[in-house]
């Protein structure tokens, strides 16, 4: 049995990518396919799916050890100047869109599921950044940039091209009213993994919905 899983793992691990858009996917439309079961049991879509596919997702990419290890080697001050360097920038950009008013229909929303529906904070606080970071940062990102690359020739270009198209699927995901700023917020998290890794990107994204998450409910 324990055979069987390895060598499982290792035809899975040829294709990570393509596995978490795949699964990335299934997460944010499976309710769709099921709208009555969506209404009696969201938390299943809300919550147990997206960690379902966040846990195997991790599971063919590392194993324990290999997080842990990750997880003790952060430069937690890093991430959080990060952070708080992210929400400034985003905080001006939202606020100069808003003419004075910071108002996010992706935050609305979220005000009004959560209120709702309290057993999605941990989704939206921790599984959603690293299901998105995953998808995004990771996936997304090499799958362009092999797309592009097969016809663009100068780095440079291959990559602001793909800070913006994976940035682009980043806020259309997001459905909010300020896609630029969501564009803008994808292409630094972008950075930030090509600079030190993925690892600091997920950890900016959740302090980044974190700290949204304070000024929504406090």
């Amino acid at each position: 049995m324990k055979k069987n899983v390895t060598r499982l793992r290792k035809k899975l691990r040829k294709h990570p990518n393509s596995i978490m858009l795949m699964s990335y996917i299934i997460a944010i439309s499976t309710a769709s396919f099921f709208p009555t079961l969506a209404t009696t049991m969201p938390y299943i879509f809300i919550l147990i799916i997206p960690i379902l596919i966040l846990i195997l997702n991790l599971w063919i990419r590392k194993t324990l050890k290999e997080i842990w290890h990750d997880f003790r080697s952060t430069n937690w001050l890093k991430i959080i100047l990060m952070v708080f360097i992210t929400a400034g920038v985003v905080a001006f950009l939202t606020f100069v869109a808003a003419e004075g008013k910071v108002e996010s229909n992706n935050s609305k929303q979220i005000v009004m599921m959560l209120s709702k529906y309290w057993y999605m904070t941990p989704y939206v606080l921790i599984v959603a950044p690293i299901l998105e970071e995953l998808t995004f940062r990771s996936s997304l990102y090499a799958v362009v940039v092999r797309v592009i690359g097969s016809v663009v020739q100068n780095e440079t270009t291959i990559k602001i091209a793909t800070y913006i198209c994976v940035g682009i699927g980043f806020a259309m995901v997001h459905a909010d009213n300020m896609m630029a700023i969501y564009i803008i917020f994808s292409s630094f998290l972008q950075w930030i993994t090509a600079k030190w890794g993925l690892k600091y990107a997920i950890g900016t994204h959740i302090g980044m919905n974190a700290m949204s998450f304070l000024i929504m409910f406090i």
